[in-house]
């Protein structure tokens, strides 16, 4: 096992820990969490580009993110903090890049950064939330989703866009749904 390979792995328990938190009403250890993990995807990718990566290095991160976000998305709409339909988009997506040709991985990274953002976001209203004093907390659980879930949908169009562009087949296919017409 090599150094981007550990950093990869190590992924895991961050996540989980970050979900166990957010479960028990700790947003700010869950974001610290959320943060970690984070960061230990910039690490690995550093590490793998300075030390060497194998194909199967490139997999194993490609399915801790997933893993990561798919725990993260639903225990987010499990304890009612994500909507919907927002879940659903980043579980289709999550989904279409599990089985996705495309090894772009610069698109791969920015879907992943949208959606880690999305996550960031949906932590930081809750921890506004929770200290807003409680004249202004009415005021703050109406506004602040007016905010977050326009901003939150339109990251997650944006992944889907670019794991639209990123995989051939795909893009095959709606262009002969367009041509058709």
């Amino acid at each position: 096992m090599n150094l981007a390979n550990g950093l990869s792995l190590i992924r895991l328990p961050l996540s989980l820990l970050g979900v166990f938190f957010f479960a028990e009403g700790e947003p700010l250890l869950a974001l610290l969490f959320l943060i970690l993990s984070g960061v230990s995807d910039i690490l690995d990718g550093w590490a793998a580009r300075k030390f060497g990566s194998h194909r199967m290095g490139s997999f194993l991160d490609r399915t801790c993110d997933l893993f990561s976000e798919f725990t993260f998305t639903l225990s987010f709409y499990v304890l009612g903090n994500l909507p919907w339909w927002l879940s659903f988009m980043i579980f289709l997506r999550v989904f279409m890049e599990s089985f996705s040709l495309s090894h772009r991985r610069g698109a791969f990274q920015f879907r992943s950064a949208m959606t880690w953002l999305v996550f960031f976001f949906f932590l930081l209203k809750d921890i506004l939330l929770r200290e807003a004093p409680p004249l202004g907390r009415g005021m703050s659980e109406i506004a602040l989703p007016f905010i977050f879930y326009p901003l939150a949908t339109f990251l997650e169009l944006l992944s889907f866009k670019t794991l639209i562009k990123a995989n051939p087949v795909i893009r095959r296919y709606i262009d002969s749904v367009f041509d058709e017409e």
